[in-house]
């Protein structure tokens, strides 16, 4: 149900899952970090686990979130600590990512308090990185708890829009102050790395292996950009010194990092917006313009980095000789010494900037989960067992595959599955013909929001009957008309034993199907695709009622809907549906301009289940097995090599259920198209849609039971369902997904997300314009009156 939206962080877990709660993550040691930070008559009642690692995100290790309820003096409370573990994630680089995790305990043992000490001394503020409350580095199971920054208001900034001035010179000036303690902190402790060894682990020497390691990185990352360079043209110059110094890149990374006067320690990462620095766990000993060099381009868009450089340094310099005046200390070294020492080192921040375009274009998917153990227990899912792997395994592959190992990467993200967790599995077998490889795509956990549990669960269930079932009879229905078969995922596995419901999937991955950027609305071209997809899945099931007249009738799971699915559905239907036209309501008072449309919501949010009702009614000749949820996020692409896409694949069908075509129509064009392509196309794409619906028809020897003029009023009949889906699309894409199951939370909850959905708004302008479009086109067409 990808429209509901969702978040790939699991929504407070309930804590005797023990399969999906790291063993890292004990009882004792979520007992210790409460105790260090609440004090000793802190009593634990319960804990869950919450992920948050995403892709692209962490490359070392794995981050979850762990919500405690306990009890004190003070009565019952709540807390929560990111919690960083399992710094063996990645085989290829597991002995740097250890020597990381290591460095970073020793920076929060130790390192942290002599440099917020020195602060403390001069009478500064404490250096703005996370409370640290429990550590441990024993071998497997390493763990370090810390603050949850994010309750106190913190917050990453867009990765790909770039830090702008005001965000960035909060960083320079917090790396200043770091920078400048640690100066002031040589007259107690001379040398760092000799006091704590563990800063001379790094890029070139964390293991026997290191230098080889390196150089095979990040070579490999200046070959790929010479490439991309040579590629897109017009930079010989570049190309060629990329080729002559890629076997140099290790020599040259060592150079950079060489200690000198000049050198500071610091910590080579980005860090969040409202300046708390995290990640430091390649804390090193070396010049603050490598700092310097990685943050700026690495966080920053050129122009920005180039046009306030200036500026950038002389806060820098200014913030930086306040800490050492401030503790008695002569600057060093002047601003035209910074500036040089800033150039001097920008070979580092091209390596830098290299390595975060290498990731950006190609390991955002696989960097962070290479190479997962299989046999870590603890990190797969109870519903992903070896007996469940190996049978979807001889579905897929015949009888004689044998399954050699297999890992499990998690897949769901913000806003992609609301309905259930979305993961990857990957499968290394042999059989007859040799060694293979093969991933699915795994489904599971429809119970993970609480508040629509009962509507999950029918869905999944729908979806389950919908693979083992109708797909059979509606692919056997194209067959006997000589159509290609419908084009959906192939299901190699399905169960619905209680509290371990799964659904194994064909990967359509690695055979080139790629999701649209939903940002940018469906084009002409994709949205065609779609239509005819949803023409042959139409018409099909039209020539299907000569052998089963009645669908529902046969599999009454399809009878499951949004007011049906359980005896509180209505209600819970009402709850949701009403708050989100309310919060519409809301949001165009505050826009202003449209008080018709106001009024309109205002006077039918209370009638929102009967809405849906009735537009979900059976009324022939257009009632046909629907998609349900086809929208821009349920569906996936192949692409020519000219980009063009040729090949559409129907994803997520926990939604099927027979209804009129139009709802599918309405659905798709409202939350997937800008307003102006829905506008100008839609008699074209109309017209897509009843050509390629005749031509099913026809080949199976039935007639069109309606005309193109028929199809475009039922259209129009049914663009109430277009409004109340894109109103759904409009509160979930302004941020609120996670909020979407609480139906019954009361004026308080719903006056709280209409004021964030109202914040939000202003800086979502495509979301904005497509809101306001479908507005008008609702008063224009008389369905707002």
């Amino acid at each position: 149900m990808g429209v509901l939206g969702s978040s790939r962080e699991r929504n407070f877990l309930e804590s005797d899952r023990e399969v999906l709660r790291p063993s890292e993550i004990t009882k004792e040691r979520v007992e210790a970090a409460l105790k260090a930070d609440k004090g000793s008559e802190a009593k634990m009642v319960s804990f869950a686990v919450q992920e948050l690692t995403k892709a692209g995100e962490n490359f070392v290790t794995f981050v979850v979130r762990v919500n405690v309820k306990f009890s004190s003096e003070n009565g019952d409370d709540v807390v929560s600590y990111a919690v960083k573990y399992d710094p063996r994630r990645c085989k290829a680089v597991k002995d740097f990512i250890l020597a990381c995790f290591h460095k970073e305990l020793v920076f929060y043992q130790n390192i942290v308090h002599d440099i917020q000490a020195q602060l403390h001394e001069i009478g500064l503020k404490p250096l703005r990185v996370p409370e640290c409350f429990y550590t441990s580095l024993e071998e497997n199971r390493e763990v370090i708890f810390l603050e949850d920054i994010s309750k106190k208001g913190f917050k990453k900034s867009e990765f790909e829009d770039g830090l702008d001035v005001a965000h960035t010179t909060l960083v320079l000036e917090e790396l200043a102050r770091l920078h400048a303690a640690s100066y002031l902190l040589k007259a107690k402790i001379p040398d760092l790395a000799e006091k704590y060894p563990v800063l001379n682990l790094d890029w070139v020497t964390y293991a026997d292996s290191a230098r080889r390691n390196t150089q095979g990185l990040f070579g490999n990352i200046m070959d790929s950009a010479s490439k991309l360079l040579r590629h897109i043209g017009g930079r010989e110059v570049a190309v060629a010194w990329l080729e002559e110094n890629k076997t140099r890149a290790a020599e040259i990374i060592e150079h950079e990092l060489r200690r000198e006067p000049l050198r500071r320690l610091y910590t080579d990462k980005g860090v969040p917006v409202e300046v708390m620095l995290l990640d430091l766990q390649i804390v090193r000993l070396a010049s603050l313009a490598t700092d310097l060099n990685y943050v700026l381009h690495t966080s920053l868009e050129g122009h920005t980095r180039r046009e306030n450089l200036t500026s950038f340094l002389a806060i820098y310099y200014e913030r930086f000789t306040q800490v050492l005046s401030a503790g008695g200390s002569a600057v060093p070294f002047s601003l035209e010494d910074l500036t040089q020492e800033y150039r001097n080192h920008l070979v580092y921040g091209l390596i830098m900037c290299l390595m975060t375009v290498v990731f950006s274009l190609d390991w955002q998917e696989d960097a962070s989960y290479s190479e997962v153990e299989s046999d870590r227990e603890v990190l797969r899912p109870s519903e992903i067992t070896k007996e469940r792997v190996e049978a979807a395994l001889k579905a897929d592959k015949g009888s004689k595959a044998k399954m050699v190992s297999f890992a499990v990467q998690e897949l769901t993200k913000p806003g992609e599955n609301f309905a259930n967790l979305v993961a990857r599995v990957k499968v290394k077998f042999s059989s007859e013909n040799g060694d293979g490889d093969v991933s699915y795509v795994v489904k599971y956990d429809p119970r993970r929001s609480k508040a629509l549990k009962d509507l999950m669960l029918a869905c999944f269930q729908k979806e389950l009957v919908v693979y083992q079932n109708l797909v059979q009879e509606i692919q056997a229905q194209l067959q006997a008309v000589g159509e290609n078969p419908l084009r959906v995922p192939k299901c190699f596995y399905a169960s619905l034993e209680e509290n371990r419901e799964i659904l194994f999937l064909e990967d359509l991955g690695p055979k080139g199907f790629k999701m649209f950027e939903i940002k940018n609305g469906l084009d002409v071209a994709h949205t065609t695709l779609i239509l005819e997809e949803l023409a042959r899945l139409h018409a099909a099931s039209y020539l299907l009622k000569a052998k089963i007249p009645d669908l529902a009738e046969k599999y009454p799971v399809l009878n499951l809907d949004w007011v049906t699915y359980a005896d509180s559905a209505r209600r819970n239907t009402q709850g949701l549906f009403g708050n989100i036209m309310d919060s519409a309501s809301k949001l165009l008072r505050h826009i202003g301009g449209r008080e018709v449309a106001v009024a309109w919501l205002e006077e039918n949010k209370t009638r929102a289940a009967e809405i849906i009702e009735h537009e979900l009614r059976r009324e022939p000749p257009f009632d046909v097995l629907c998609h349900g949820d086809c929208w821009n996020n349920n569906v996936l692409f192949r692409y020519d090599d000219e980009g063009v896409p040729v090949e559409v694949m129907l994803l997520d069908l926990q939604l099927v259920r027979v209804a009129s075509l139009a709802t599918d129509l309405n659905y798709l064009l409202h939350t997937s198209l800008k307003g102006h392509t829905r506008r100008d196309n839609l008699t074209s794409f109309l017209s897509a849609y009843y050509e390629r619906l005749s031509q099913v028809l026809e080949a199976g020897g039935a007639a069109v039971p309606f005309s193109r003029q028929d199809l475009t009023q039922e259209y129009r009949n049914h663009l109430a369902y277009g409004l109340i889906m894109i109103l759904l699309g409009v509160v979930f894409g302004l941020g609120g997904e996670a909020d979407v199951s609480h139906s019954e939370g009361g004026a308080d909850f719903q006056d709280q997300r209409n004021e964030k959905l109202i914040r939000a708004i202003a800086s979502k302008p495509h979301i904005r314009d497509r809101f306001l479009f479908a507005i008008n086109e609702m008063i224009e067409n008389g369905i707002i009156t």
